[in-house]
């Protein structure tokens, strides 16, 4: 329960924050507003994802209250609830016992061409490839792997 209202977000630990849509937060909070914030969001393919703002909402779940801050992005996609919230809300993930739609098996039988053993290829689509201009390129012989790490 979120600010009064039952709300279903999808979990996604990929997410460092929780949100929602401009569209869902106007429905559920007609009167309510929010604050402006500077976060930046980026979606897992590093587009922004333009955030309207933030809103200190009561959370409630198994009887306890936490008061936590929910991202508010332009659009009506999904609500997301993120590890912001997941650190904090003890015995949350034990809750999260339900696929939405086909079954693995159902989801498995319907796509069965992409779990063979044999290689695929990818149609329809194009992919961009960007090399720094500066990488000097280096030969190494069979069986040697080589990484390098960059931190920071």
């Amino acid at each position: 329960m979120v600010d009064g209202a039952n709300i279903d977000m999808e979990v996604d630990t990929g997410a460092g924050v929780s949100l929602v849509s401009e569209t869902t937060f106007r429905r559920l909070w007609p009167h309510k507003t929010w604050k402006s914030s500077s976060v930046r969001l980026r979606n897992y393919s590093g587009e922004l994802v333009p955030v309207r703002g933030a809103v200190d909402v009561e959370v409630l779940f198994k009887g306890r209250k936490w008061s936590l801050e929910l991202l508010v992005v332009k659009g009506n996609g999904a609500s997301l609830l993120g590890r912001s919230w997941l650190l904090v809300i003890p015995g949350i993930l034990e809750e999260v016992n339900t696929m939405v739609g086909d079954s693995l098996g159902e989801v498995i039988k319907k796509h069965s061409p992409l779990f063979t053993e044999k290689l695929g290829t990818l149609s329809g689509y194009k992919a961009k490839i960007q090399v720094d201009p500066m990488a000097v390129p280096r030969f190494c012989k069979a069986g040697l792997l080589l990484i390098q790490i960059n931190e920071g």
